[in-house]
């Protein structure tokens, strides 16, 4: 479900891969519900302590990070990594991290597999976001 790239990378593109990969790593390890922000990189304190005042894990049933999946629809088998799955009473928020911008049509097809991964699993209803690190702008995907 990921986005394929399919061509040479440069300097620069790899550079953003490795802070999109530094900003995964953050996300996953850090405790949303009781975060130490001593252990992010000053670059992204600001940001990622902007994502936790504007989620909500206070009323959250379960919290997974970086969940990984497969499921066969149709003739085809998805996989993916879900960034982050909240579990609330009456639905699951989906939030995928992107180092800066949150308009690439291939997110939304992203997000969409990844919605309809969960909904193969749950009646309750699924909503999907992006949150862009730099920007500090959560977007919902319908």
């Amino acid at each position: 479900a990921s986005k394929t790239i399919k061509k040479l990378i440069t300097k620069e593109e790899k550079e953003k891969m490795s802070k999109g990969t530094l900003v995964h790593k953050m996300f996953e390890y850090l405790d949303f519900k009781n975060p130490n922000y001593d252990y992010i990189d000053k670059d992204f304190v600001e940001s990622v302590k902007h994502f936790i005042e504007i989620i909500n894990v206070e009323d959250a049933i379960n919290i997974y990070k970086e969940l990984e999946f497969t499921y066969k629809e149709e003739d085809n088998i998805n996989n993916g990594v879900i960034d982050l799955l909240i579990e609330y009473k009456d639905h699951y928020d989906i939030i995928d991290y992107k180092l800066k911008g949150v308009e690439d049509d291939a997110y939304s097809k992203q997000l969409e597999a990844y919605r309809k991964y969960i909904e193969s699993k749950t009646s309750k209803r699924v909503n999907t976001y992006l949150y862009s690190v730099i920007d500090k702008e959560l977007k919902e995907i319908k």
